[in-house]
């Protein structure tokens, strides 16, 4: 068991770890080898026959077939399912609003039928991806077939392990190191899968905590021999203090040490299902709690964003979890970059680095370039991507898309250039394009409004008519609740009163036989 320990370094390593912080490693890994897998396959079948296509058609003809009869018979089931279960699903006739519904339902994970809203929903969404049909008379075209043998990848890859996928990649890897970047590598080993959540508040500074251990004089801090003549990197170092300090260091603190370091590599087993957990016991005999909780209070909220530093100087994978600008932090460091934080003040980190390569040649390997996409070959390997999208209620701060010189958010043909503010177009009055939205001003936020349709309508209607009819249930549950509380109560309040009539009655029995 020490052996296997001593070989785990990263965290999908660790079962448990692999589970918990990757929920979706596997599937990752698998879509990584598939897409290279289809660009190769495709522009390989390019290169075949006629004769060659048909022959090869004809091989995976019974498979595909075999797949398409199984999403069938599973659709087929899950739908009737569902149509016996709830009413209003079964009310829907069409497709498109069946897909609506179960959109706006799967928000609801009390809902008794959920894991069937999931079990459809997830059979609509692997429709499109399903092989086309076959038909052996025909020539099949370089995409059709492509797309028919990647089904049967994509099948076989299903069943294969995660060593044997992260097997599979690094082969790639070490066959062609030029079309695979080291910090693609990086990115493809160490965050594929990764839960989607801020990295704020998933590592602290393990050098830090045994600063602050050292000013309690009742415990030593032990030295660790270094390995030979290399010395331990200073956070290694720290651990393996901490390691030894185990015993003097109370079980609700051990663990966050564990939570918020990479000791978790190796301390967490199959039986910490719970590693993540808070632990909320704070009073254990035998150690100074008081002390212990202010210690851990000044470390872990010392600086939330403090992966951010320590990423850059040690390129160590720490973070449990990670949101896409922050995965782009990450492997921008790899590439020897500091970019700023969150994703307004990156916009302008981007802006300015352009600014300042704006004379280097156009292949040069520092040239940085921020521009609105027009073409495919403006998404380069190793680019950002900024998403803009209306939200339909006012974002938070951090996600405003403010105003970049030259940069035009509104779409074609529609002119907001009012000269002073006075003139600008404001809130429901403003422009209106093809499609009927209204764009305008409401102080320095730019809207856009426009009415509903009748379908649009009834949609909205029928969810907030499920919505309040979900809202009376649980207010006639919690009514239920409370009146069965109070005879609860009532009964418990009678009870009292009878043992209390008992007992006056048996004092006065004691009080006359007394005399």
């Amino acid at each position: 068991m020490s052996n296997s320990k001593q070989l785990l370094r990263f965290k999908w390593q660790n079962k448990v770890l692999r589970d918990s912080v990757y929920p979706f490693r596997l599937k990752k890994l698998r879509e990584f080898l598939l897409f290279y897998w289809e660009a190769e396959s495709l522009a390989q079948m390019k290169k075949t026959s006629v004769e060659e296509r048909k022959k090869m058609l004809s091989e995976v003809a019974e498979e595909i077939t075999t797949q398409r009869q199984e999403w069938k018979d599973q659709f087929e089931s899950a739908f009737d399912e569902l149509t016996a279960n709830d009413k209003y699903f079964a009310m829907k006739t069409t497709e498109r609003y069946q897909l609506w519904y179960l959109q706006d339902q799967i928000k609801y994970k009390k809902n008794s039928n959920w894991k069937r809203f999931r079990r459809l929903l997830d059979l609509f969404e692997q429709k499109d991806k399903l092989p086309p049909a076959i038909n052996l008379d025909s020539d099949p075209s370089p995409e059709d077939l492509t797309l028919a043998k990647l089904a049967i990848e994509e099948k076989r890859l299903a069943h294969t392990s995660h060593d044997n996928l992260l097997k599979a990649i690094l082969e790639r890897f070490d066959a062609d190191a030029d079309q695979y970047p080291q910090w693609l590598q990086y990115m493809v080993v160490h965050f594929s899968g990764i839960g989607y959540k801020s990295a704020h508040g998933s590592w602290a500074d393990p050098t830090y905590l045994l600063e602050l251990i050292r000013q309690n004089n009742n415990i030593a801090i032990p030295d660790v021999p270094e390995p030979g003549m290399m010395p331990f990197p200073e956070d290694q170092s720290a651990l393996e203090k901490l390691k030894l300090l185990k015993p003097n260091i109370p079980s609700w603190m051990w663990k966050n040490v564990v939570r918020f370091t990479p000791l978790q590599i190796e301390e967490v087993t199959e039986n910490d299902t719970d590693w993540e957990v808070y632990p909320k016991n704070r009073d254990e005999p035998g150690f100074d709690n008081y002390f212990w909780g202010n210690t851990f209070t000044k470390w872990y909220k010392k600086d939330i964003t403090q992966w951010r530093a320590h990423h850059q100087a040690s390129l160590d994978p720490i973070v449990n979890r990670a949101v896409c600008n922050e995965v782009s932090e990450l492997i921008l460091h790899m590439r020897w970059l500091t970019p700023s934080g969150g994703l307004n003040f990156k916009v302008d980190w981007y802006r300015h680095r352009a600014r300042e390569t704006e004379k280097l040649p156009a292949n040069h390997p520092h040239k940085a370039i921020f521009k609105r996409a027009t073409s495919v070959a403006d998404f380069r390997p190793g680019a950002s991507i900024f998403w803009l999208v209306w939200y339909p209620y006012p974002p938070n701060s951090a996600n405003v898309a403010y105003a970049i010189p030259d940069f035009n958010f509104i779409p074609d043909g529609i002119n907001m250039n009012g000269g002073s503010k006075k003139k600008r177009p404001k809130g429901k009055g403003g422009r209106v394009d093809e499609n009927g939205w209204k764009y305008g001003y409401e102080g320095n936020w730019l809207v856009r409004t426009r009415k509903l349709n009748d379908q649009e309508i009834r949609v909205q209607l029928n969810a907030r008519e499920r919505e309040m009819g979900l809202q009376h249930k649980r207010e006639i549950i919690k009514l239920k609740n409370n009146i069965a509380q109070a005879k609860s109560n009532n009964n418990k309040i009678q009870e009292i009163r009878k043992k209390e009539k008992k007992l006056k009655q048996l004092k006065k029995m004691i009080n006359s036989t007394d005399r």
